[in-house]
């Protein structure tokens, strides 16, 4: 089964019409298996409140929790804390990119893939190891 991992911004370019919305689900449409980070709940939530209102913010919010059990959700823990330091070490990454890339690399050896929308991020990701989709195919 093919296995993809998906970081806010890709999650996000399904509930939002953004230039590369149609291109994430055609991506989307080819895997079986979607993990995500539960700090991915909380930053969605945050950019739909923020960049939607009224009815669109509503439905956008719903979509999402009725997509929730159809991923793999991965609790942030201490141990993938010092995960995230150990592959921000010496790149120019922001927290919690750093923390989605050391999530991903949990399931590196099932073959996993890195969706991300994020150059910097998706650079960081190929460069630890994972294969990747979005801004760095």
């Amino acid at each position: 089964m093919k296995f993809l991992y998906l970081d806010t911004s890709a999650i996000l370019k399904r509930y939002f019409d953004e230039a590369e919305s149609e291109e994430s689900e055609v991506i989307l449409s080819n895997f079986q298996i979607f993990a995500i980070s539960n700090i991915a709940i909380t930053e969605a939530l945050i950019n739909i409140r923020r960049k939607l209102t009224g009815r669109e913010r509503e439905l956008a919010t719903r979509l999402f929790e009725a997509d929730l059990p159809s991923f793999t959700v991965v609790d942030f823990s201490s141990e993938l804390g010092h995960q995230a330091v150990t592959v921000s070490d010496g790149k120019n990454l922001a927290t919690l990119d750093s923390i989605h890339i050391a999530t991903a690399l949990r399931f590196k050896s099932q073959g996993i893939t890195f969706l991300t929308y994020d150059r910097t991020q998706g650079l960081a990701a190929k460069r630890s190891g994972l294969k990747t989709l979005g801004a760095v195919s």
